[in-house]
């Protein structure tokens, strides 16, 4: 993790530590983190509805612009707009 190509951008060992559960069980250091979508995802979230979503196993990144703030519902811990980014993109992938 965090090479592109043949060159390490990121030493490995930040990436393990910031996409493993930090205090709660759903964010590290500075990401997100979801596996219910039944393959590990971590992402970063903007203020306005913007996304970095990774997920290693399909060597994917998807980046979504967004213009306004869709809070998380009730006792979720990701929105629900994000789910359905990662269910399409899953769709195409697999």
């Amino acid at each position: 993790m965090g090479r592109w190509n043949e060159t390490q951008i990121l030493d490995s060992a930040f990436v393990r530590l910031a996409t493993s559960p930090a205090l709660v069980p759903h964010y590290g250091y500075s990401f997100w983190l979801d596996d219910s979508h039944g393959t590990q995802v971590f992402y970063q979230r903007g203020i306005l509805g913007q996304y970095i979503i990774t997920i290693p196993e399909f060597h994917t990144i998807i980046v979504r612009l967004g213009h306004e703030r869709i809070p998380p519902q009730d006792g979720q811990n990701h929105t629900e707009d994000f789910h359905v980014v990662v269910d399409e993109v899953l769709k195409l992938v697999r």
